[in-house]
């Protein structure tokens, strides 16, 4: 008989599968076909050096990292990789390298680096399609936009910091945001509720790590927004906890923002 404690892990049904290992995915991910296309095209030889500084790692991580692929190289090492000082020009075959493990992680939802995501990928401009194959971009182009679909993958995530991560790595701000604008707005209306902890908190939240605040700030406080959910919250047709929330964060926007021109006929009636 399981224990309450087996039962509680898991352990006591025999046809529970095992917990993937920290910052792995398993095939059932929605990002694992671009996973698995990025660890075959970006498939480098070990590179020379971690290129990290040797005080900043712990000295066994240090000297193990270039011990493995990087397929295999563990979650703490690139942990502890992306927490140190590194070279400031960091090779592209380097960064290559190592970028399919990185990306796996970030899709596993598992936390590398204390201080956030939306340092990880700018380590080198990864979202410059210049500074890529056709090939290679392909699939960080894909990455990027599978990743934005199927946000988010913990309970904590943030839409805005998965933003910035991208903003800081090279990617078109205008891009990013077009996106988000293709979401549905129950979509929309659920993930800035959470994000902005509607009705406790009400106030629009901008991830830290932005570069200029002003541009993530500008995107949120838009009156397109602002009239978009408004009318989602006012339709009758929209259940009664979807429109409460959407009216809460129109709400936020309008608090926020400073508009000179007019509602929209539509939102005045």
């Amino acid at each position: 008989m399981a224990t309450d404690e087996q039962e509680r892990d898991g352990q006591g049904n025999a046809d529970s599968a095992p917990a993937p290992e920290e910052g792995r995915i398993g095939p059932e991910h929605p990002l694992a076909d671009v996973i698995a296309r990025a660890y075959r095209v970006f498939d480098r030889p070990i590179p020379a050096s971690d290129h990290a500084c040797a005080c900043c790692m712990c000295p066994e991580i240090k000297r193990d990292f270039l011990n493995h692929t990087a397929r295999t190289l563990p979650f703490d090492h690139c942990a502890a990789w992306s927490m140190a000082a590194i070279d400031p020009d960091l090779p592209q075959e380097f960064w290559g390298w190592l970028l399919p493990r990185i990306l796996e992680i970030i899709a596993s939802g598992d936390e590398m680096n204390w201080a956030s995501y939306g340092y990880v990928l700018s380590r080198y401009p990864t979202g410059d399609k210049s500074r890529w194959s056709p090939d290679e971009w392909s699939v960080l182009d894909d990455f990027q936009r599978q990743y934005m679909l199927n946000f988010p993958y913990m309970e904590w995530d943030f839409l805005d910091d998965a933003l910035c991560m991208f903003a800081r790595a090279g990617w078109p701000v205008a891009d990013l945001f077009a996106q988000i604008d293709q979401w549905p707005t129950d979509r929309l209306v659920a993930q800035l509720a959470d994000d902005w902890h509607v009705p406790n908190f009400d106030a629009i939240i901008i991830a830290p790590e932005w570069e200029d605040a002003k541009i993530p700030w500008r995107f949120w406080t838009r009156r397109a927004l602002f009239e978009r959910l408004f009318l989602y919250g006012m339709n009758p047709a929209t259940p009664r906890p979807l429109a409460e929330k959407a009216l809460h964060v129109a709400a936020c926007i309008d608090h926020e923002s400073q508009w000179d021109a007019p509602l929209s006929d539509d939102a005045r009636h």
